[in-house]
């Protein structure tokens, strides 16, 4: 874990290990996961590194999939599916709904559901292309 540690610096968005010590527990499991859905593309890169240190390949032997579509994730060594779970829209409308809340009274709770979408990427289809 210290290896891994060093390559991620201090970088502060890159230093969740969940990913990384969860994957290496799964790995230890029979049978062994041939997926694995991550909260985050930092627990997703996390995972990544702890599947390609036993010796194994993405997404080969093990697919990953991260939550988020951050940029980077299509320039990863394997670039990373992913859930786009729609941030743009979902800051506008939470912004919508919190000047709509200055100086009124505290209105009902109201459910909003956006759309998201599956970014398949390498990282769960390998090369081949939807």
């Amino acid at each position: 874990m210290r290896k891994l540690e060093q390559q991620l610096g201090s970088a502060i968005w890159l230093r969740d290990l969940s990913g990384y010590k969860a994957m290496k527990a799964l790995l230890e499991t029979d049978p062994r996961p041939d997926g694995v859905f991550c909260y985050s593309h930092p627990s997703a890169m996390g995972a990544m590194q702890a599947i390609t240190e036993c010796g194994l390949r993405v997404p080969q032997d093990v697919a990953v999939i991260g939550c988020g579509n951050v940029l980077q994730a299509q320039f990863f060594r394997v670039p990373l599916s992913s859930v786009d779970q729609n941030s743009a829209e979902l800051g506008r409308s939470a912004g919508e709904r919190a000047q709509s809340l200055i100086g009124h009274k505290m209105p009902r709770p109201k459910t909003i559901l956006l759309k998201s979408k599956v970014i398949a990427r390498e990282s769960t289809i390998g090369r081949l292309r939807l």
